[in-house]
């Protein structure tokens, strides 16, 4: 799954900008507003999902997937066959409609010729969904539901939860600094107008909407948390004075109903280490796992230390600001693609003398490999990436129609690494379906 805005688009749980321009990356600093805006844009992405409960337990939710599709081929004897079926793969993606009815909606579904830019909230909803009850009996899930109308009465709905939330958290701060304002309502504006509709004392002051969506991103359902804070927030004429007024009315809402956000948000950042150190548990992703850990242990550090440190972004003069250096130094930044799919990246600060030897790119290879398990594709996703490793990869016919071929070879690609290290290369592979 990604975060799209026009020209650029973010891969969740992958860590990967794409900016879809041709200029050189290596200076975001000298590109014109234009196209700046869209690196500061996902970068936005990159920082919800590093620093936050619900982008870190998307990653370990993203990563358990595979985990468990590698497990499911682990017990085969013999012959391995994809795409893999049975009950372990249906447990996968069950899984991931679930996750997707949390993640909520880009755009809203109709029946009807329906142009969103009519569209207005009519109700809001929560309750069951009829899907996720079929999958999971009994689990009674409750989602948030916008009925939205058009003044001819044409009718659409739309799922809210994190979508929402973090494209109008970027965009608000995008909005601010470079003087945008949205073409669409979903999902640019979308947790505005909820705002608005329920409260507008918040929905009327843009920087608290902000402060609103980063702090329903620390908790593991953000749409609801979002939805339950205005509620509560209306019910008692909550009126902030300054916007970190929201994280301190979050946090006590959340202690009222026994979630403690510190234990959870170490607990989410433990539990992803500790996959990340399985799958990534052979040599050759030595560096790249030394990085993704790293990264993500600043970024817990940088919001522990201060929880609403993305309202300096927002606050500031500009948007790549000194503000925006510090973050930048402390985390670094994903991989960073242009159209021509030249590579840029920058290490934390604290790895900068590693940077040479790192190919962030091979966390992708988990991406490309769970198309193959679950999709029964047969060639890796990766050659593009391979074709400008600073590490010589070899690349040729297997990689195109059998790369867990590529597991008997020397030296060892991401995709060879990852089916060896699991003894995977020790049985051979009958594809069901090829695509």
């Amino acid at each position: 799954m990604r975060y799209n805005y026009v020209r650029g688009q973010y891969e969740i749980s992958f860590f990967s900008i794409t900016l879809h321009i041709l200029d050189d990356l290596d200076s975001i600093q000298k590109l014109p507003e234009n196209k700046q805006k869209l690196f500061f844009h996902e970068y936005l992405h990159f920082i919800q999902d590093i620093t936050t409960v619900f982008g870190i337990n998307s990653a370990w939710n993203q990563f358990d997937q595979i985990r468990q599709a590698i497990s499911n081929l682990q017990l085969k004897k013999g012959v391995i066959s994809l795409p893999i079926e049975g009950s372990g793969a249906q447990f996968i993606l069950d899984n991931g409609i679930l996750y997707n009815y949390l993640f909520g909606d880009f755009m809203p579904r109709s029946k009807e010729a329906v142009k969103q830019s009519y569209l207005t909230i009519k109700g809001i909803r929560r309750e069951v969904s009829q899907q996720i009850e079929k999958i999971f009996p009994g689990s009674k899930l409750l989602f948030i539901f916008l009925d939205l109308t058009t003044p001819k009465g044409l009718n659409a709905e739309y799922t809210f939860g994190a979508a929402g939330i973090v494209e109008t958290m970027a965009f608000l701060a995008q909005k601010k600094h470079y003087k945008e304002q949205p073409n669409d309502i979903f999902p640019y504006m979308i947790a505005v107008e909820v705002s608005k509709f329920i409260y507008d004392e918040i929905g009327s002051n843009e920087e608290y909407v902000y402060a609103l969506c980063d702090f329903s991103l620390m908790y593991h359902y953000p749409g609801h948390l979002f939805y339950d804070l205005l509620v509560q927030m209306k019910e008692e004429s909550f009126r902030p004075l300054r916007a970190e007024d929201i994280y301190e009315f979050g946090m006590k809402f959340l202690q009222g109903v026994n979630y403690d956000i510190v234990k959870n948000y170490a607990e989410a950042k433990d539990n992803l280490i500790k996959i990340i150190s399985i799958l990534f548990g052979h040599e050759v992703f030595k560096n790249e796992r030394k990085w993704l850990i790293t990264t993500i242990e600043q970024g817990y550090d940088l919001r522990s230390q201060n929880i609403c440190f993305p309202l300096e972004i927002y606050r500031a003069d500009r948007a790549l600001s000194m503000e925006y250096g510090l973050i930048k130094d402390k985390l670094g930044t994903p991989n960073l693609y242009n159209l021509d799919k030249k590579r840029w990246f920058s290490a934390p600060r604290i790895m900068k003398e590693d940077e040479e030897n790192l190919q962030p790119a091979f966390l992708e290879i988990f991406f490309h490999l769970k198309e193959v398990l679950l999709s029964g594709k047969k060639a890796c996703g990766m050659i593009d990436n391979c074709k400008v490793s600073q590490r010589k990869m070899p690349i040729d016919e297997k990689c195109i129609d059998s790369p867990w071929l590529k597991a008997k070879e020397t030296p060892l690609c991401p995709f060879g690494g990852i089916w060896k290290m699991f003894g995977l290369d020790e049985s051979d592979v009958s594809l069901k379906s090829i695509n």
